[in-house]
């Protein structure tokens, strides 16, 4: 920052409090974070103000433009706060449940130290809520205040507080698959894994873009917390740092847990929000036309609907690198060995699975992907061979 910015603001009353102003994020200090108004000046928010954020679990990010308000001005600088509906929009507090019916879940929780009362409605997909009991544990996501009463809106809710054990004769099929043993999964992860395999979006194996808010707790871009698995990070990796990782474990409390593959830059986030928006298809503009061409009987850029929905069923991941799941491909051969090229121009031995066969002596084969894991940075591709020759 330049300090003649500075002396120069401090010279005018270019400010009063109360004020509603428009800044972006744009540095990060130990004990403060420097917004940039849309007219040059500058103004800060305080660690205090962090810290209370924090508790909430409300995520601001570098780089992005927020409404403030001047809560204070020293020396010519404002001191910035939230307002507080965007603070209530974006926090995630744990609540105690007072009352809960057939069509409104009635909550109790603290916000800033004051006993607040939230109200949610409960939807037709909310299955996992409507069993919940006076005092049973809930996280709430987002509120919305209420012109006629202090009563808050809750946006979202979480279930905390796991259901009663239940025979397991008396389970339902969708019970079962939530817990059942995923037959991909990490390696890391022990033989008896009883947690689920998917919570709303959020699926086991999976990568997805995370934010660190410290140094072992993260956030998915819809604000869901995660955990670190491992080793936490540095001390400076947090505040404007993504990461790729992969969900490893989605823990019977339902608390989401991570291996972070690598840190990543906005140009890869945009990216691979891109290709997340297009179904993870290798197709991300759906006005144009991908070529389609027949070689040997078999469809090179169309993808194999029954050979992808089964393997999606197995918890296969949707692609590894520009390999995506279900379509074909055309793959040298050597020694009776099918190979792939890394983007880095590594060869990737693929596992030919008990499908099909390769011709003895063969050169050449087009081979359909049939399953993609990946363990640690080692990729594992199964592949369906459709011809070789």
């Amino acid at each position: 920052m330049e300090a003649k910015n500075l002396n120069l603001q401090k010279n005018f009353e270019l400010f009063k409090i109360g004020d509603l102003v428009t800044g972006v994020i744009d540095e990060v200090d130990p004990d403060k974070l420097w917004i940039k108004f849309r007219g040059g000046a500058w103004g800060i928010i305080p660690q205090s103000a962090l810290s209370n954020y924090k508790n909430l679990n409300v995520v601001i990010r570098e780089g992005r433009e927020y409404d403030f308000i001047i809560e204070n001005i020293q020396d010519g600088v404002p001191v910035l706060e939230l307002p507080f509906d965007v603070i209530l929009k974006k926090c995630r507090v744990e609540a105690n449940v007072r009352i809960c019916g057939t069509q409104k879940i009635v909550v109790s929780f603290c916000i800033n130290g004051q006993e607040c009362v939230g109200c949610y409605d409960i939807k037709e997909t909310d299955t996992d809520l409507k069993d919940l009991k006076e005092n049973d544990k809930v996280e709430c996501i987002g509120f919305t205040m209420n012109t006629k009463s202090d009563v808050l809106t809750v946006q979202s809710l979480i279930r905390k507080t796991p259901k009663a054990a239940a025979n397991e004769d008396s389970k339902t099929s969708k019970e079962k698959k939530l817990c059942v043993k995923a037959k991909s999964l990490p390696a890391s992860l022990p033989e008896n894994y009883n947690g689920y395999i998917s919570i709303g979006a959020i699926k086991l194996g999976e990568y997805y873009i995370l934010q660190a808010l410290d140094t072992h707790e993260l956030v998915f871009e819809d604000n869901t917390k995660a955990y670190l698995n491992g080793k936490d990070l540095p001390e400076n990796a947090y505040n404007n740092s993504f990461y790729l990782g992969i969900v490893s474990k989605i823990s019977e409390d339902q608390k989401f847990y991570v291996d972070l593959k690598k840190k990543v830059d906005a140009a890869f986030v945009e990216k691979f929000n891109q290709e997340r928006q297009a179904d993870y298809r290798p197709l991300l503009n759906k006005n144009k036309k991908r070529s389609v061409s027949i070689i040997h009987g078999c469809l090179l850029g169309k993808r194999d609907e029954e050979i992808y929905a089964k393997a999606r069923q197995e918890n296969s991941l949707n692609r590894y690198e520009r390999y995506w799941l279900g379509f074909c491909y055309k793959a040298p051969v050597q020694a009776g060995k099918i190979y792939l090229q890394a983007n880095n121009g590594n060869k990737i031995e693929v596992i030919i699975d008990n499908a099909s066969y390769l011709k003895k002596n063969a050169k050449e084969a087009i081979i359909a992907i049939s399953h993609v894991n990946v363990n640690g940075n080692t990729p594992e591709i199964k592949v369906n061979v459709k011809y070789s020759e």
